[in-house]
């Protein structure tokens, strides 16, 4: 009679994938540590006990699974003096998403004088100048006591 083992579950593969990540393992040497560990090369061909041995070795090494790995941050090198760069796509719709929660829009007098007052002229052009043109509709936004409503796309409710 065989007996039926519960193969690798997605939630370890993922943990795997990320403690590799963490450690700066390829492809290949996951693959091998996983031979080392269990002597399989194939990572779908893994038991859950087996994988869990591989990401028990893998913690021993100094992983922690249940973090999410982050992405190496590519070196850009500063950008030169005489370079102006433009504001994003990101800080443009955040522009909007306070507007609309003021309830303006972009050829508003009142917002246009706002931007006028900030910058120096009515039209936002540079990272710096959507920077502070953020902020200052931030501090609109707060006056208007609808900060709430208003987070920072960056942040993840609930965390």
């Amino acid at each position: 009679m065989l007996s039926h083992t519960q193969m690798i579950t997605v939630a370890q593969m993922r943990k795997l994938w990320v403690s590799a990540k963490q450690l700066e393992l390829g492809d290949a040497e996951l693959h091998q540590v996983a031979k080392d560990v269990t002597g399989k090369e194939s990572l779908r061909a893994l038991s859950c006990e087996e994988a869990a041995r591989v990401i028990d070795r893998l913690v021993a090494a100094g992983a922690d699974p249940t973090r999410e790995a982050r992405p190496k941050e590519a070196h850009q090198p500063p950008v030169p003096s005489n370079v102006i760069e433009l504001a994003t796509d990101k800080q443009i719709g955040m522009i909007q998403r306070l507007l609309y929660h003021l309830g303006w829009g972009n050829e508003d007098p009142y917002f246009r004088g706002c931007v006028q007052r900030a910058i120096g002229r009515d039209s936002i052009r540079t990272k710096p100048e959507a920077s502070i043109v953020i902020n200052m509709l931030r501090e609109k936004v707060k006056e208007h006591g609808i900060e709430d409503q208003v987070e920072p796309s960056h942040r993840k409710h609930g965390a």
